[in-house]
Protein backbone atom coordinates (compact mmCIF):
# COMPACT_ATOMS: atom_id res chain seq x y z
CA UNK A 1 0.00 0.00 0.00
CA UNK A 2 1.23 3.36 -0.93
CA UNK A 3 0.88 6.90 0.86
CA UNK A 4 1.01 10.20 -0.23
CA UNK A 5 1.01 13.48 1.36
CA UNK A 6 0.70 17.66 -0.22
CA UNK A 7 3.68 18.05 -1.69
CA UNK A 8 5.07 20.93 -3.85
CA UNK A 9 4.39 20.27 -7.29
CA UNK A 10 2.53 17.05 -6.65
CA UNK A 11 -0.77 17.19 -8.84
CA UNK A 12 -4.05 16.22 -7.12
CA UNK A 13 -7.37 16.05 -8.80
CA UNK A 14 -10.57 18.01 -6.94
CA UNK A 15 -13.66 16.44 -8.29
CA UNK A 16 -12.96 16.62 -11.98
CA UNK A 17 -9.93 19.66 -11.91
CA UNK A 18 -6.40 18.68 -12.04
CA UNK A 19 -4.13 20.64 -10.14
CA UNK A 20 -0.26 21.51 -8.84
CA UNK A 21 0.25 22.38 -5.15
CA UNK A 22 2.40 24.91 -6.24
CA UNK A 23 3.67 26.58 -3.11
CA UNK A 24 2.33 26.65 0.88
CA UNK A 25 2.12 30.14 2.62
CA UNK A 26 1.16 30.89 6.38
CA UNK A 27 2.54 27.47 7.50
CA UNK A 28 -1.08 25.95 6.88
CA UNK A 29 -2.35 27.21 3.18
CA UNK A 30 -1.16 25.56 -0.16
CA UNK A 31 -1.57 27.43 -3.14
CA UNK A 32 -2.49 25.14 -6.31
CA UNK A 33 -2.51 25.76 -9.68
CA UNK A 34 -5.24 24.61 -11.75
CA UNK A 35 -3.30 22.58 -14.63
CA UNK A 36 -5.80 23.78 -17.58
CA UNK A 37 -6.28 27.32 -16.95
CA UNK A 38 -2.79 28.59 -14.27
CA UNK A 39 -5.63 29.94 -12.35
CA UNK A 40 -4.35 29.87 -8.58
CA UNK A 41 -6.34 28.86 -5.80
CA UNK A 42 -5.61 28.66 -1.84
CA UNK A 43 -7.03 26.02 0.32
CA UNK A 44 -6.09 25.44 4.05
CA UNK A 45 -4.18 22.03 5.06
CA UNK A 46 -7.63 21.45 6.86
CA UNK A 47 -9.85 21.80 3.60
CA UNK A 48 -7.75 19.85 1.29
CA UNK A 49 -7.88 17.51 4.16
CA UNK A 50 -11.14 17.38 4.60
CA UNK A 51 -11.85 17.32 0.77
CA UNK A 52 -9.65 14.06 0.48
CA UNK A 53 -11.98 12.50 3.83
CA UNK A 54 -15.19 13.00 1.71
CA UNK A 55 -13.44 11.11 -1.30
CA UNK A 56 -13.22 14.29 -3.68
CA UNK A 57 -9.55 14.48 -3.77
CA UNK A 58 -7.34 12.37 -5.29
CA UNK A 59 -3.21 12.41 -6.22
CA UNK A 60 -3.00 12.67 -9.82
CA UNK A 61 0.78 11.35 -9.10
CA UNK A 62 0.17 8.38 -7.33
CA UNK A 63 -0.56 5.26 -9.20
CA UNK A 64 -0.90 1.53 -8.13
CA UNK A 65 -1.21 -1.57 -10.33
CA UNK A 66 -2.15 -4.40 -8.22
CA UNK A 67 -1.47 -6.78 -10.90
CA UNK A 68 2.34 -6.11 -11.65
CA UNK A 69 2.44 -7.25 -7.73
CA UNK A 70 0.26 -9.69 -7.43
CA UNK A 71 1.77 -13.87 -7.50
CA UNK A 72 -0.37 -16.37 -9.10
CA UNK A 73 -0.72 -19.62 -7.17
CA UNK A 74 -0.37 -22.69 -9.28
Amino acid sequence: MGTSSFQKNIEIKIDENTYKLKRKILNDIWQLEEVKTNKIIEKTVNELQQIYTEGKLTFSNYKTNLNNNEKKCS
